[in-house]
């Protein structure tokens, strides 16, 4: 990690998508000052995995940043037994993350605050219904259920200041005859989300959450159609890995 003028007393910090990485905390995992302007590491992990991970001085203020000011993307790498990675960062953010919304919410999209799992978090869900939902009330809908759900309609919401425009795309693809209508559920994530998006106790009670919980709660104030063959699961990045658990 390369060093910047007047940071050599500076302490830098791994954060990545697993636990031995940080779990995404800021200031998880210290590096020490190597000399000539290299930080260094050992990561001991249980097996191979394929991670992402940033840079910091400590804090989300402080992140490695490109020459314009811009956080860096997640650096990525497929780590195994004995591999020595490098990066170099020259910029570090000094400041809050400021992004300029883009986009909209498009179409009915429904909230349902502060739900409450086992051993969980309180997360919202959102819920977005077809054009003509409410002029065909006998018809009935499958349903894709993602989660990170702050992402996914609402810039104003989303990590990044651009939403995934899950809603835009459906709208869309409906209006052309693409697809056919759907109702989509989007589970906001918590401060625990590695966690809960990973195996082990707080995946299982997440997942227990979404189908014990979640599902019930939508086919019963929602005009779903029953059955696996009308159902979908998706997410991004370690939304992905819990929705294919």
């Amino acid at each position: 990690l390369q060093e910047v003028t007047g940071l050599r007393q500076s302490i830098v910090w791994l954060a990545g998508g697993a636990e031995e990485l940080g779990g995404w905390r800021p200031d998880g995992v210290r590096l020490e000052y190597a000399g000539e302007q290299v930080w260094e590491t050992k990561v001991l992990l249980p097996r191979p995995m394929s991670v992402e991970y940033k840079y910091t001085l400590g804090s989300w203020e402080r992140e490695g940043a490109q020459a314009t000011g811009f956080p860096l993307p997640n650096f990525a790498a497929r780590l195994e037994d004995g591999m020595v990675v490098e990066q170099t960062v020259l910029f570090w953010t000094s400041g809050p993350r400021t992004f300029e919304v883009q986009g909209q919410v498009t179409g009915d999209l429904r909230r349902h605050e502060g739900l409450v799992g086992g051993g969980l978090l309180p997360r919202d869900i959102l819920v977005w219904l077809p054009p003509g939902y409410e002029a065909e009330p006998e018809r009935r809908y499958p349903v894709i259920y993602l989660q990170d759900g702050q992402n996914v309609f609402d810039p104003s919401t989303s990590s990044f200041g651009v939403d995934w425009a899950v809603d835009e795309s459906l709208d869309r693809l409906i209006s052309e005859g693409a697809i056919e209508p759907m109702i989509a559920v989007a589970l906001t994530s918590t401060d625990n989300r590695t966690a809960e998006y990973s195996p082990g106790l707080a995946g299982e009670a997440y997942l227990r959450f979404l189908v014990e919980q979640v599902r019930p709660m939508i086919d019963a104030e929602y005009r779903t159609l029953p059955g696996p063959e009308h159902t979908i699961v998706g997410g991004s990045s370690m939304g992905g890995l819990v929705s294919c658990m």
